[in-house]
């Protein structure tokens, strides 16, 4: 039963795909709403909103941030400062350093929610004025349609309103090499389940290319960040980057006050040798 369900998957994907990029829905940027800021701390205990006063705090004066992270759900604005509370954290331990200007690459954004956080601590890390940032996002399948008829790139593209340098390419990544200096790849599929699930044709599951695509791609003493969620998909990760015979740079779990997701996150942080 399990073959067939898969099998019609597989086939209803690839159609479905094939109509989603043959129509390439767009209305142009969606209509991003404003939530008042205390529903960022939605029926918390007062010694953990006390914790999430003070991170936001921490993180507004180390990266200058504008009105965008306040746009949105509630939710959405809790995710937001979560990814800048995650990449700080990753940053500081793994003592990360940025060239400028600086080439980086995102794999597979979705609608890229959280680009502005992502390009605040690309361009404020370690700097006292911004580092010039070419930010490029890969994504897929980019003309899926949500419940507001607006499609995923429309999505994207009002989350990337007002910043310079910051483009979002609607295909799948291919090797480019030695262009970037960072790359992320924030809870990739390593199962093919899930990539099923999620609608993706089956004759783009191919994890193990597209890990080996990246580590070509980085330039000497790059840094390439990944997020899997939970211990069956960190694994999965892990064996697939020993098989390419790639080290990470270092591997731990993380937690934040500002969201939780249903399942632990891991973060693994590999570095590009000098040598190549």
């Amino acid at each position: 039963m399990n073959f067939i369900k898969r099998l019609l998957r597989t086939l209803y994907n690839a159609l479905d795909y094939r109509l989603r990029n043959l129509i390439a829905f767009q209305r142009g940027k969606a209509a991003l709403g404003r939530e008042q800021a205390e529903l960022l701390e939605p029926d918390l205990p007062e010694e953990k909103k006390l914790r999430i006063r003070a991170r936001q705090r921490a993180l507004h004066e180390e990266f200058p941030l504008n009105g965008s992270l306040g746009r949105g759900s509630a939710e959405l604005q809790r995710k937001k400062y979560y990814y800048l509370d995650l990449l700080e954290t990753a940053f500081r331990r793994c003592n990360i350093s940025l060239p400028d200007p600086m080439w980086a690459a995102d794999i597979g954004p979705s609608h890229w929610f959280y680009v502005q956080a992502l390009w605040s601590i690309l361009a404020w890390w370690e700097r006292d004025h911004p580092r010039q940032v070419h930010l490029h996002g890969y994504e897929t399948d980019p003309y899926r349609i949500y419940r507001d008829f607006y499609s995923r790139i429309d999505h994207a593209r009002a989350h990337m309103n007002g910043l310079e340098g910051v483009e979002y390419h609607p295909s799948a990544y291919s090797q480019q090499p030695v262009r970037f200096d960072w790359i992320g790849q924030f809870f990739p599929f390593v199962f093919l389940a899930d990539h099923l699930k999620w609608g993706l044709p089956r004759n783009q599951f191919a994890p193990m290319k597209l890990m080996a695509d990246i580590w070509a791609s980085l330039k000497p003493s790059g840094t390439w960040l990944i997020l899997n969620q939970g211990e069956a998909e960190f694994n999965e990760q892990e064996r697939l980057l020993a098989e390419l015979e790639i080290s990470p740079l270092e591997t731990f779990p993380f937690e934040s006050p500002f969201y939780t997701y249903q399942h632990l996150t891991r973060v693994t942080v590999l570095r590009k040798p000098e040598d190549g």
